[in-house]
């Protein structure tokens, strides 16, 4: 997560989640490099240890899901930035629950001053999860827990423009 970024078309990233899996060659041109996440893993960061080992967690051993402090940064943004969500990994991975998912777009929903950036190379698991009839109401929830939860003070403003 970095609120200043290489990356010229976004101003901060985002990873609520990181990892993938190397599951075939086009894997190597992902925009989430493995050079990267495993000098991060080899590092020790946390975010890229998937079970806290080295040798068999981290990138292109799996999705790591982050609902920690860092899932929450979005909120302690008061400048508008352009987020690219996920640039170390992929939102609509099988193995991200459709709930993370609504939980994602209930922190998005909290910052109409952000624009969010999703890049996804599951474009059908993207369009059944956000068609889903039952995806507004679980984004709903989601909004509740985000409230509840989040180490950053929400205002009662931003709660109700989300809700409306």
């Amino acid at each position: 997560m970095a609120d200043k970024t290489g990356i010229e078309w976004t101003d901060a990233t985002w990873n609520p989640t990181t990892g993938c899996d190397k599951i075939s060659a086009g894997r190597d041109n992902c925009y989430a490099p493995l050079k990267q996440a495993g000098r991060l893993q080899a590092m020790g960061s946390p975010r890229y240890l998937t079970d806290g080992n080295p040798v068999t967690s981290g990138p292109g051993f799996g999705i790591a899901i982050h609902d920690a402090a860092e899932f929450y940064q979005p909120l302690r943004w008061s400048r508008p930035r352009k987020i690219f969500v996920n640039s170390m990994s992929d939102l609509f991975h099988a193995k991200v629950d459709r709930f993370f998912v609504a939980r994602v777009y209930a922190v998005m929903l909290l910052c109409p001053r952000h624009v969010f950036q999703i890049l996804t190379k599951r474009p059908s698991r993207m369009r059944r999860v956000l068609t889903d009839p039952a995806f507004p109401g679980m984004v709903a929830s989601e909004l509740e827990h985000v409230v509840t939860a989040s180490p950053v003070k929400i205002s009662d403003d931003a709660v109700t423009a989300a809700c409306g």
